[in-house]
């Protein structure tokens, strides 16, 4: 059975005259380590526990005896005690199991004294205690995170707009209430919707039960709503069904079909990859060719087999040998070459994806085209005259190809038709979702919030300029540097940074920096004085201290604080002595 608090704070009285702390009650106290008696004293009794040694080490066994009474009993050792314990039969117990044997052995009054300083020093541990506000914090701190994952998530959806992942936490929730707004009326996800509908209900050959839905959809109860976008999908679904059969008819054309919608989608994508990654090799070529000045760079990007970087005076600094791009020797030695390269191979091989895409994309469409046509095969086809590359890098087939495939181009109208549907009928659903979803996190998050209020503190505003008020104000660290003015000057505040970290005092002039202090493989915090304010460096990588990048390292000013008065214990910075 594992050991109680009380038992734990029993022997740190006895043999360290100190409070037990948070880590040394998660350690002992805990379950499934199973530790004894035995196993506590041994660790707090030996040579190498620098309190232990302070309080008991060097000493004859004489002073031993008398120092364990005074600390243990707050009394000198009495006559018989001291010749028991130092002449008599106790005088063979080994040192380091002294103090066990007086808790053991001690008359009613020295255990009455002794447990006094047991309770005194629980009570310390108990008002220092921040494992209960740490849970509550974790807690607290997931249901924001969570938070924060939904709001990012919802910026993805097209009717929420105006916004994207790195808009703060009121621009999204704005943006999300003004698309919630349009799951009703004739504008936004529904009527995309309603469109879907009239869109289905033509492919049907009109005049279809779809067309007075598509009327009566935006008035419609959720609970109508919900049967029309089941029949929907089940009539869309049925249409394809009933396309894919009339090309199953056909030998061998539906694997046709298929692999020519696989090699279209895979073209389209790799043409989206090109024209993602031209943009990032421009922006690194003006870089470029600011740090090597005189060189204006140009790219060469017709097609993979000629693509290169050149100084803009026809030599070229990077080009394709063999089909591999390399830096060329004209290169090597220019600044920001390596990032160069880098830029360039990202398009480069986008470029490669984009032509083998390219040709399987219009050997699937010939062979596609030739398994359904009557007319005479053809042997190849033509961007322009037999596809169309549009704007947003989609690829529409012409009719020269599909008035030659009609069965196929049926079932990829079909297709087409039950993918909008459905695409516009999840965008419905989701964004109709959306407001009941978010107000459920918020609600969490309140939860967590009023449950650290509940422990006496109040969570404050992390921000640049935050302020300690009269009540026992909560600062959580969120890796980005503050400013905080009054910490601890009236309540008991706190800032929490986290577990794990190791304390380094810096002196006043030292760099944690540029004078490589700290420990490369320990995560850790600095605390320096600057003036009247207290400077607290965290690290983000254990190595930050040790290493010579600032940006490694966050800072954190309490203004008008003296380090000497903080403390840091349990992953909490406090003051411990008002400044």
């Amino acid at each position: 059975m594992a050991l109680t608090v009380t038992q734990v704070q029993q022997l740190y009285t006895a043999y360290l005259g100190r409070p037990v702390d948070q880590e040394g009650v998660d350690y002992w106290t805990d379950e499934e380590r199973d530790l004894n008696i035995a196993d506590l004293r041994f660790n707090l009794a030996n040579d190498n526990q620098p309190e232990f040694v302070e309080l008991y080490g060097d000493l004859t066994r004489v002073e031993l005896v008398e120092a364990i009474y005074q600390n243990m009993f707050g009394r000198p050792a009495d006559e018989d005690g001291l010749a028991y314990w130092t002449e008599g039969e106790g005088s063979v117990v080994p040192a380091n199991q002294l103090q066990q044997l007086f808790i053991e052995a001690a008359s009613e009054e020295d255990s009455a004294a002794f447990e006094a300083k047991v309770a005194a020093d629980l009570e310390a541990y108990e008002a220092g205690d921040t494992s209960e506000l740490t849970e509550a914090l974790s807690t607290y701190q997931a249901a924001v995170a969570a938070e924060r994952a939904f709001l990012e998530a919802a910026t993805e959806l097209d009717a929420v707009t105006g916004v994207d992942e790195d808009s703060d936490n009121a621009a999204i929730e704005a943006a999300i209430d003004a698309a919630v707004a349009t799951t009703v009326g004739s504008t936004g996800v529904q009527g995309t919707v309603v469109g879907e509908l009239e869109d289905l209900d033509a492919a049907l050959g009109g005049s279809t039960k779809f067309a007075s839905y598509a009327t009566s959809f935006d008035s419609a109860s959720a609970a109508v709503k919900a049967e029309i976008i089941a029949e929907a999908q089940a009539e869309a679904a049925k249409a394809v069904q009933s396309a894919q059969d009339q090309v199953g008819k056909i030998s061998g054309q539906l694997s046709k079909l298929n692999a020519l919608v696989s090699a279209k989608a895979a073209y389209e994508a790799a043409l989206k990859s090109v024209d993602k990654a031209a943009p990032i090799t421009n922006a690194e070529l003006a870089k470029f060719d600011a740090l090597n000045g005189s060189i204006t760079a140009t790219i060469a990007r017709a097609d993979a087999a000629t693509f290169a970087v050149n100084d803009g005076n026809s030599v070229d600094l990077i080009k394709v040998e063999n089909g591999v791009l390399k830096i060329q020797d004209a290169g090597k030695s220019l600044a920001g070459i390596d990032a160069m390269f880098t830029a360039a191979q990202a398009e480069y091989q986008a470029l490669l994806a984009a032509e083998a895409g390219e040709t399987n994309f219009e050997a699937r469409l010939i062979s596609a085209r030739n398994g359904e046509s009557d007319a005479a095969d053809i042997a190849t086809v033509t961007e322009s005259a037999d596809y169309t590359i549009n704007s947003d890098n989609t690829i529409t087939i012409n009719p020269v190809i599909t008035n030659e495939m009609p069965d196929s181009d049926a079932l990829l109208a079909a297709r087409g038709v039950e993918a909008e549907l459905n695409e516009a009928i999840s965008d419905y659903q989701a964004v109709a979702t959306l407001a009941a979803d978010l107000a459920a996190l918020q609600s969490d998050v309140k939860d967590a919030a009023d449950a650290i209020e509940e422990l006496g503190y109040e969570l404050a505003e992390v921000t640049n300029g935050a302020a300690g008020t009269d009540a026992d104000d909560l600062f959580v660290y969120a890796d980005a540097e503050l400013d905080i003015s009054g910490f601890g000057l009236e309540g008991n505040d706190l800032l929490f940074i986290g577990e794990g970290f190791s304390e380094v005092r810096v002196e006043t002039g030292d760099d944690a920096v540029s004078d490589r202090l700290g420990a490369s493989s320990e995560l850790e915090i600095f605390f320096q004085q600057e003036g009247n304010n207290a400077l607290i460096f965290v690290e983000e990588e254990a190595f930050g201290g040790n290493a010579t990048n600032a940006n490694d390292l966050v800072k954190i000013t309490l203004a008008g604080v003296n380090i000497e008065d903080l403390q840091f214990e349990n992953g909490y910075v406090s003051v411990v002595e008002a400044a």
